[in-house]
């Protein structure tokens, strides 16, 4: 919870208006803590319940770049998609998807590596992490299809957004083929 309150205290513009940047800073100078994601995770989250969803994206793009084996470092991708999303950049948001699964699916490296961990939560962790790539993998299959058909129905060729969504269809096979 003291965690929670540090990160939290990096939002309050009154103190600071560049408070990703200071706890990035302060962070870096005392070194490898086990507690700097949490408190990078705070501000994020803290900067998505005001609504000050580029301020999100930024902590969670900083905490994922500072700690790149977070154990929660799907959902903080997610976070971002769902921040570009509430943003209405529906492009970012579908690229920040496709890179959700590809950094953090069960063929990517950071997944081996929390396979073979001797992590604690390990299970827990792989379980979310299959869970929320699968989800921005089909999420950005029915957007492709959706795509295709409404190019279809505005009487456009949609032939290329088909072969689109047949591509993805392959790598969602290849990804998630017990799904």
């Amino acid at each position: 919870e003291a965690i929670e309150y540090v990160g939290i205290s990096f939002t309050d513009e009154s103190y600071t208006t560049r408070g990703v940047d200071k706890a990035r800073e302060m962070l870096m100078n005392i070194g490898d803590r086990p507690y700097g994601p949490e408190i990078m995770q705070a501000i994020g989250q803290t900067y998505q319940k005001i609504d000050e969803k580029d301020k999100a994206i930024y902590a969670f793009e900083n905490l994922l770049d500072m700690y790149p084996r977070y154990r929660k470092a799907p959902a903080m991708q997610k976070e971002i998609v769902d921040a570009l999303y509430a943003l209405g950049r529906d492009k970012e948001a579908y690229d920040a998807r496709t890179k959700l699964y590809q950094t953090y699916g069960p063929k990517s490296e950071w997944y081996k590596d929390l396979e073979i961990s001797d992590e604690k939560d390990r299970l827990t962790n792989i379980e979310a992490a299959y869970n929320i790539s699968e989800q921005a993998l089909r999420t950005n299959l029915l957007i492709d299809l959706q795509d295709a058909q409404e190019m279809d129905a505005e009487g456009t060729d949609g032939k290329p957004k088909y072969e689109d969504f047949a591509k993805l269809c392959e790598i969602y096979l290849d990804i998630f083929a017990a799904d």
